[in-house]
């Protein structure tokens, strides 16, 4: 059901309710003013019947009756009867009455003073009637016409009134609904038209500061974070087929040339030796694309423990030295001379297992030979990594661009490597809350600081 109709049908139901009960409550006023005041004439009947018949002695009962024919305020087919105490009828102002008194009511009126009654349309009061001479009990009864006929009347207007009222508020409702979604429907027009070719287009927000222009707002920030997004992956995939195009042509290149003729042995091992080399940094490249992919992603996915920073570094310190045998790696675990207790991080422990090892990877690379130096310090609520070595260092100008996908110093020269790693470092440290600061000189060395929140100890 479309939200217009349902919003007009709540409207219309929730009205209606109210118009319901109103009128209800005016037919009800009405009916029970109709009785009693038809109830007090009756009363005023009784009364007078009774007077005439007990306290006034030069009235016989013909007399009385005909009076009571004669009189203008006579109610129509009214009939009076009149009993004494004990149940003895005295007085009847119709020789065939229209109704019949039952037995018991006089006992009735007898107890309670005044009590209504209804039989076969009549309504029928009972009094017990005090005189100067003596009691008795009267009845007086008939049949209010006029009284019902002015309550029907009232309850077919009322019924009009009600069925004329939900329409007019059917339609109120629908043209309101439609006036009150109309915004909603541009919205989803407007919507309707961004396609991947037009992320950059934007819902109108308006002056107004409702929610609809709250919604509005939301939405052009989910199309920005898509269009970022959509932009991301259009320059990673650019970059992904350029960065494994270019070994694979090498590797073609290679096989190519060495199939134009007959080759020596030598010749086919120094080939193949070389196609491996290509084929490592082919795998290496591919390794990075899926480290990349892998920290893109959903973050709601990623699995957080508490980890001991102590052994995350340790660890990556044996795994560097059994890659890199010829590295001269330094570790200095300074909070060990502080903390007789480990220090916990919130993490995963694959990931950040994969900065670090990318971090002193690349100071193997940039700084054969030379000295590279891992330490590990606490400060307060943070835990701080540095990983300093002794190359080629990083340009200025080019630092404020290592930690972007695909980029590549000028100076890397002939190192292999596909310019991902920083940017997979980078995105690992995000994710656990913390950050990642540089510092290099030109032939001097790179020094790279992370840093960490530290978290409850298990």
């Amino acid at each position: 059901m479309q939200i217009r109709r349902k919003l007009t049908l709540q409207f219309v139901a929730l009205a209606a309710a109210i118009l319901f009960l109103s009128l209800f409550s005016v037919y009800t006023y009405s009916s029970l003013y109709r009785k009693m005041q038809f109830g007090n004439r009756l009363s005023n009947r009784a009364k007078t019947n009774a007077k005439f018949f007990v306290d006034v002695k030069e009235f016989d009962i013909s007399t009385i009756r005909l009076i009571d024919q004669n009189t203008v305020s006579v109610l129509p087919f009214e009939n009076i009867f009149i009993f004494s105490t004990k149940g003895n009828l005295l007085y009847c102002n119709k020789i065939l009455p229209y109704f019949v008194i039952q037995p018991e009511w006089v006992n009735q009126v007898s107890a309670q003073s005044k009590v209504f009654y209804q039989q076969s349309g009549f309504e029928i009061v009972g009094l017990h009637f005090v005189g100067t001479q003596k009691d008795c009990i009267v009845f007086a009864g008939a049949i209010d016409h006029d009284g019902n006929e002015r309550v029907r009347n009232l309850t077919l207007m009322l019924i009009a009134v009600f069925v004329v009222g939900v329409i007019v508020m059917w339609i109120a409702g629908w043209v309101y609904a439609g006036r009150a979604l109309a915004p909603i429907s541009g919205m989803i027009d407007q919507t309707d038209k961004i396609t991947l070719s037009n992320l950059n287009n934007r819902l109108k927000v308006g002056a107004k500061k409702d929610e609809l222009s709250n919604l509005a707002a939301t939405i052009n920030k989910l199309l920005d974070r898509l269009s970022e997004a959509s932009a991301v992956q259009q320059k990673f995939l650019a970059n992904a087929a350029h960065e494994l195009r270019t070994p694979l042509t090498v590797l073609m290149g290679q096989i190519e040339v060495a199939l134009m003729s007959e080759r020596t042995n030598d010749y086919y091992r120094r080939r193949l030796e070389a196609l491996l080399d290509d084929i490592v940094g082919l795998k290496e490249a591919a390794n990075q694309l899926l480290a990349l992919a892998q920290v893109s992603a959903d973050e709601s996915q990623i699995i957080y423990t508490k980890l001991s920073i102590e052994e995350i570094v340790l660890q990556s310190y044996v795994e560097v030295l059994r890659r890199w045998s010829n590295a001269i790696v330094n570790m200095n675990l300074n909070m060990a001379a502080h903390d007789s207790e480990k220090t916990f991080v919130s993490g995963n422990e694959v990931m950040l297992r994969t900065a670090l090892l990318n971090l002193l990877e690349n100071a193997c690379k940039f700084s054969v030979g030379k000295p590279i130096d891992i330490s590990l310090d606490r400060e307060g609520a943070f835990v701080h990594i540095t990983i300093q070595d002794h190359g080629i260092g990083i340009m200025p100008d080019e630092l404020e661009h290592i930690f972007q996908p695909f980029f590549r110093g000028k100076n890397t020269g002939e190192v292999q490597g596909s310019g991902m790693g920083l940017s997979v470092v980078d995105k690992i440290i995000k994710l656990h809350n913390g950050s990642i600061s540089v510092k290099s000189e030109v032939e001097q060395g790179t020094t790279f600081v992370i840093t960490l929140p530290v978290t409850l100890q298990a």
